[in-house]
């Protein structure tokens, strides 16, 4: 697995980025550096012979003005995402229903909806109050993506249905 700093703009990347989901200009990143890597804001490659492209992100941002609801301290949004490039369509499916089973605890995974969307063969979504799920698929590409903060789900969905374009189209 190779480690990277994300950059601070898209770069036409395949994965979500806060900024895109945030939509405040207010917003800046929460660093954390060890070996000359943000590893608040970085992204991770590796590859296997059923998946040969895949990614795992985390990216932490702050917005000093603004607080949680619970007061509890400064609004401090994040967002990880795992995306694999699937050798075969046919893996999609279990593979999606595994990042469920990885990404849950409990009975959480009863409370995933499946949802209609032109830009996915499949689309999985959760919420809990801050926290937001999303496991989808598209052709051989399987994407999922935990956020945490106030923006809505469906700019979620929609800023991934043209993140999996990147990779489902090549």
């Amino acid at each position: 697995m190779d480690n990277y700093t994300l950059p601070k703009n898209d770069e036409n990347l395949p994965f979500v980025r806060l900024a895109d989901i945030e939509q405040n200009p207010q917003l800046i990143r929460d660093e954390y550096y060890t070996d000359e890597i943000d590893w608040a804001n970085r992204y991770s490659t590796n590859w296997s012979i059923f998946a040969p492209v895949q990614f795992e992100t985390d990216e932490s941002g702050i917005i000093k003005d603004e607080m949680w609801l619970d007061k509890s301290g400064t609004y401090s949004p994040s967002v990880s995402t795992e995306i694999y490039n699937l050798t075969f369509q046919a893996f999609a499916k279990p593979l999606l229903s595994d990042l469920m089973e990885w990404h849950t605890y409990g009975d959480e995974r009863e409370s995933f909806i499946e949802r209609k969307h032109p830009g996915f063969d499949h689309l999985i979504t959760r919420e809990d109050e801050e926290w937001k799920q999303l496991v989808a698929s598209k052709d051989k590409v399987v994407m999922y993506i935990r956020y945490y903060g106030y923006a809505e789900l469906d700019v979620l969905v929609e800023n991934a249905a043209q993140k999996i374009l990147l990779l489902a189209d090549s």
